[in-house]
């Protein structure tokens, strides 16, 4: 009898730990889903692309080359944030004389001001996903409040549930560019630039230091 009670309280015993381990590791599993991921953009793979507006008909279509920053973010507290540079050096129209003529004073006056900035203060989802980005825009030394539409986001988390470490992402805006300074040869020039975001980022644990 005493044995059978000693064999009944090592089986009670092993179902008890068993079920605090369990516990423990889906405690852990959901500590883990509660911190935000970091993600690094990355400047070899995201675009930046601009439609410009001249004579009421023309779309001038360029990009530039060099975007550079961090997302960061958790979808199930819908809470992060997004910090990145432009670099306004990197502009490409695909027409040497007109690169100049963007990069020069009444323009981007990329001399002065090499870097477009961009931080967010606010992010806004719709139905568990990312939908606008609300934030701050700095070109040629003026801020101006500004709020990216999302169209698509899809990001893996630090708990592995996604079978890419990336985050990729589409967004756009409209500026106005007299509201940074830009309102030179206007009406020939339109007011209206679209800015449009292909944006690829890695979670910092699988950047390559010194990229």
């Amino acid at each position: 009898m005493i044995i059978a009670t000693l064999a009944d309280f090592r089986s009670i015993s092993r179902a008890i730990a068993f079920a605090f381990v369990v516990s423990a590791a889906s405690v852990a599993a959901t500590l883990v889903k509660a911190e935000p991921t970091t993600y690094l953009i990355d400047r070899d793979v995201t675009q930046v692309e601009y439609v410009a507006h001249a004579f009421g008909v023309i779309r001038q279509r360029g990009r530039f080359a060099d975007m550079r920053g961090t997302i960061v973010l958790d979808q199930e507290k819908e809470r992060g944030g997004v910090d990145f540079d432009i670099d306004a050096r990197s502009v490409n129209s695909g027409w040497d004389l007109r690169d100049a003529f963007l990069l020069a004073e009444p323009m981007l006056d990329a001399e002065h001001h090499p870097l477009i900035h961009f931080h967010s203060h606010r992010l806004v989802f719709r139905d568990g996903q990312l939908a606008r980005i609300e934030g701050a825009l700095t070109l040629r030394g003026v801020t101006q409040d500004v709020t990216l539409t999302v169209m698509h986001v899809a990001c893996a988390n630090s708990s592995g549930e996604s079978s890419s470490p990336d985050c990729q992402a589409h967004a756009a805006i409209t500026i106005r560019r007299s509201a940074f300074g830009m309102d030179s040869f206007a009406p020939f020039l339109g007011d209206e630039v679209d800015l449009q975001f292909f944006v690829v980022a890695r979670r910092t644990a699988d950047v390559v230091t010194g990229r």
